[in-house]
């Protein structure tokens, strides 16, 4: 007689579909990156006071001053109804001071002016807003998807519902582990072991599985590890110190810290994981 069939359960098909949506977003999210780092270079000839000047951000007044305007001898020549569209556009964060220093750090400029430079900046500002909304719209889906699975980690303070997605789809049904350490082994962030002789010393991370997960689990595992609310029986909180990837212009913060360190907090943030009743939601994304 023919085997029984038996349709899968509803979890996993959200399970899937997040799998796709998140693996897509997160190639989406580099690329942006990419296209963020290539209009740096090309403001580092053009303009290169232009960055320290917004400290590194990309606001939306720094984007629109790079679409309308784009070169330094342009916003040199910047008037009152100039002003008037950035300071709405800023809700009033962009003083007329900063107006006036902004002309004349463009006036002064040590950058050069040259026309291939402007159309490589318009062909990257136009392929970084497209993939702005791109992302955008992956990440409404995924936050609909993983609304209705809703999964209790998602009260832990700092998984937010594209971390929650992440982990949802990459672990699939947490309940299938039994430990902390065997959900980190899964991710492939247990420290490896080098063994010769008669001594046994650990090392680094094994790095096995998805990427997207550790990475996600090692951002998520300091807000874990600081709130003493959501985790009062994992042990005190602690301070991690934080940089940006070398070489960027607006790029997302990481924790850095030692491989015991990091191994620690992601423990901890696993076991969050694994206890229901973990804190309450925080926002984070």
């Amino acid at each position: 007689m023919p085997g029984e069939y038996k349709p899968h359960p509803k979890g996993f098909y959200h399970a899937y579909s997040l799998k796709s949506l998140t693996r897509l977003r997160d190639r989406l999210v580099r690329q942006r990156f990419f296209y963020l780092v290539k209009i740096t270079n090309v403001l580092d000839h053009t303009f290169p006071e232009f960055k320290p000047f917004f400290h590194g951000r990309v606001s939306k007044t720094a984007l629109y001053l790079l679409e309308n305007y784009g070169s330094a001898e342009k916003m040199a020549r910047m008037n009152s109804a100039s002003y008037e569209k950035l300071r709405s556009l800023s809700r009033g964060r962009f003083s007329p001071q900063h107006f006036l220093q902004l002309k004349e750090l463009a006036a002064n400029t040590v950058g050069i002016n040259n026309s291939i430079f402007d159309i490589e900046l318009n062909s990257l500002l136009t392929l970084y807003k497209s993939l702005v909304k791109e992302i955008g719209s992956l990440e409404t889906e995924i936050n609909k998807l993983i609304e209705e699975v809703h999964p209790h980690y998602m009260s832990v303070p700092g998984i937010g519902p594209i971390s929650a997605a992440v982990i949802y789809s990459e672990y699939g049904d947490v309940s299938n582990f039994s430990t902390p350490a065997q959900m980190l082994a899964f991710a492939g962030m247990e420290p490896g072991i080098n063994e010769s002789g008669t001594e046994s010393h650990g090392g680094r991370m094994v790095k096995h599985g998805s990427s997207q997960l550790r990475y996600v689990l090692i951002n998520c595992c300091l807000p874990c590890d600081t709130a003493r609310t959501a985790l009062p029986s994992y042990g005190p909180a602690s301070s991690v110190s934080r940089c940006r990837r070398p070489g960027t212009w607006g790029g997302e913060w990481r924790s850095v810290s030692s491989p015991e360190r990091a191994w620690r907090r992601s423990w901890i943030c696993t076991a969050g994981l694994q206890w229901p009743g973990a804190g309450r939601s925080s926002g984070a994304s």
